[in-house]
């Protein structure tokens, strides 16, 4: 079975969070504050990497979602 393998780099970030995918596409990535606050949302992203951009956003916590073909993954990253 094919894994989201350590997908969330550097973390803790100062901005930018890398993302990576081995052997799947990621369709979707959705990053939530910690009250539940869409603060990204990307639905075509059809791509095995991919960089979010933070830098405009508060510190804090924040709750990556990630949707590839065969599963989601849900991990923390803090933006500091």
């Amino acid at each position: 079975m094919a894994a989201i393998a350590s997908p969330y780099y550097p973390n803790p970030t100062s901005g930018s969070v890398y993302l990576q995918s081995e052997n799947e596409i990621i369709n979707e990535i959705i990053v939530t504050d910690m009250l539940g606050r869409i603060v990204y949302h990307n639905k075509n992203v059809s791509a095995s990497d991919f960089t979010v951009d933070l830098n405009n956003h508060v510190k804090g916590l924040y709750l990556f979602h990630i949707r590839t073909n065969k599963k989601d993954k849900t991990s923390k990253v803090l933006l500091n």
